[in-house]
């Protein structure tokens, strides 16, 4: 019995070869915190959980001001240290057309094994995000060239610009990075 190569394609859903690595994306939609790692209330004042449209609720950071949302993760194993790119994506929109210039902002700091905690790591801030009349789109946090290393861990902060008119809607976030494929090592790679 030989290998179906169909059937071993449709297995690596997800996984788009590139020519330089495989890109790969993990959702933490439901991983993401507020300020000081407090878990998204439904409350919604500053960053929680609420109804975005009928039947589907997200991430609501209201017209208060600046949003603070957290991420705590582990550098993936098969993370191309080579390649360094990691991408923290927003599928997003405005709740209004008033406020336009809107960015999401990241801070990233990385924890290595034997290592003081690095500082801020600046990662590149997002485009605009799209006001209520035009579509929702990704916008991103690039973390590209930083030094990443497979198995640290790491502590993504994210603000935003100041929207005093309206609240930014969050559907889904999710973290894009290059693979290796290769990660098999017993031994801790970190």
């Amino acid at each position: 019995m030989g290998l179906n190569g169909a059937f071993f394609l449709k297995q690596l859903d997800g996984i788009i070869p590139d020519g330089e690595g495989f890109k790969r994306s993990i959702d933490v939609t439901e991983q993401i915190k507020g300020t000081a790692g407090a878990a998204l209330s439904a409350t919604c004042t500053n960053v929680g959980r609420g109804a975005i449209e009928t039947n589907y609720d997200g991430i609501i950071a209201d017209a208060s001001g600046t949003a603070v949302m957290s991420l705590s993760m582990l550098v993936p194993r098969d993370y191309d240290a080579d390649k360094d790119y990691m991408a923290v994506r927003f599928l997003t929109q405005m709740g209004g057309s008033t406020d336009t210039a809107i960015h999401i902002i990241g801070a990233l700091f990385q924890k290595k094994v034997v290592t003081a905690l690095g500082s801020d790591l600046a990662p590149t801030q997002s485009a605009h995000i799209p006001v209520l009349t035009t579509k929702a789109g990704w916008v991103e946090v690039v973390a590209d060239g930083e030094g990443l290393v497979p198995g640290s861990a790491l502590y993504w902060e994210f603000t935003t610009t100041a929207h005093t008119n309206d609240a930014i809607h969050i559907y889904a976030v999710e973290v894009e990075y290059y693979s290796d494929l290769v990660y098999n090592d017993q031994d801790d790679r970190a």
